[in-house]
């Protein structure tokens, strides 16, 4: 069956470093904030360089073919949900009704799964977030493209937005986390990680135009539990860029892919902005385990 290979640009996010000290610094990495354009064998037209990072300004499934094979550490991604529609409503801060009929999500693709996970390494980690009504249709792409799903994992809301019809309102969303057969590559949360993260919706100056951005802390959770040190993390739907922002605030490589060239440009300017994202970032998150808790954890249940 063909899917619609239709994608949103995504946004993620996760809890501070382990340590309050800014990592590293890679001796590739130039400090313009000025993208630079990279070329090469097997290199995607559309490509920029952004310090550590490739940003392709392409269709994700088109861009990850330039990729070679078990090339990447780890895959960390919010794709479209296919959640769209004239009827779906959301309610604002202003009390006013919002249609949510965004172009890109009104289909769900699982084409790229097959791709995303000939390019990952073997033992290396999926998590991909999708509609918990579509949940299973993205664990079973994921199995049936050569991964093991293994749990889902779930992002609590504080601030979930009021919902005009007399229905609960949804206050979490749900991810799918799998693994590529092979010894594993990283898992740097212990035996008693629970699959729950909290935070609240992105707002006030971290906020920007794309529709549905995820929080920096969250995504900096997924990739510092997934990412070997000095790794590489490929996010196919990068959205307003906020995987790249994580993976710059731990130390990994991002390879960006975004279609949409006004988020793109999103992606540039927080990228820019990055220091000012780090400050923000840099005081101690509650829900962020410690490295004594983590090594803790390993003793009594072991780190495979």
């Amino acid at each position: 069956m063909t899917i619609p290979a239709s994608r949103r640009p995504c946004d993620p996010g996760v809890p501070p470093d382990l340590s309050s000290q800014s990592p590293a610094a890679d001796p590739h990495e130039s400090h313009d904030a000025s993208a630079r354009r990279v070329g090469g064998r097997g290199a995607a037209s559309g490509v920029e360089r952004l310090g550590r990072h490739d940003l392709h300004v392409a269709d994700c499934i088109e861009a990850m073919r330039t990729l070679p094979d078990a090339s990447v550490d780890a895959v960390v991604t919010d794709p479209p949900y296919g959640t769209a529609s004239a009827s779906k409503v959301q309610k604002r801060g202003s009390n006013e009704l919002v249609a949510f009929n965004i172009s890109w999500d009104h289909d769900l693709p699982l084409e790229w799964i097959s791709e995303a996970v000939r390019v990952l390494r073997p033992g290396g980690a999926l998590c991909a977030f999708t509609d918990a009504m579509a949940a299973r249709e993205v664990w079973d792409a994921t199995e049936h493209s050569g991964a093991r799903p293994l749990r889902h994992f779930y992002w609590t809301k504080d601030n979930p937005p009021h919902n005009p019809r007399k229905n609960f309102q949804s206050a979490c969303e749900v991810g799918v986390f799998a693994r590529k057969p092979g010894k594993v590559l990283a898992w740097n949360g212990g035996g008693c990680t629970p699959n729950v993260y909290n935070a609240p919706i992105v707002a006030g100056v971290e906020r920007s135009e794309h529709p549905t951005q995820k929080p920096v802390s969250l995504m900096r959770w997924l990739v510092r539990l997934v990412t070997p040190p000095g790794g590489t993390v490929l996010e196919p739907f990068a959205g307003s860029g906020t995987t790249l922002l994580a993976c710059e605030l731990e130390g990994f490589r991002c390879i960006a892919i975004e279609r949409e060239p006004e988020y793109a440009e999103i992606i540039r300017a927080r990228y820019g902005a990055r220091e000012v994202l780090r400050a923000m970032q840099s005081g101690p998150t509650p829900d962020a385990p410690t490295r004594e808790a983590i090594l803790r954890q390993r003793s009594l249940f072991g780190d495979s």
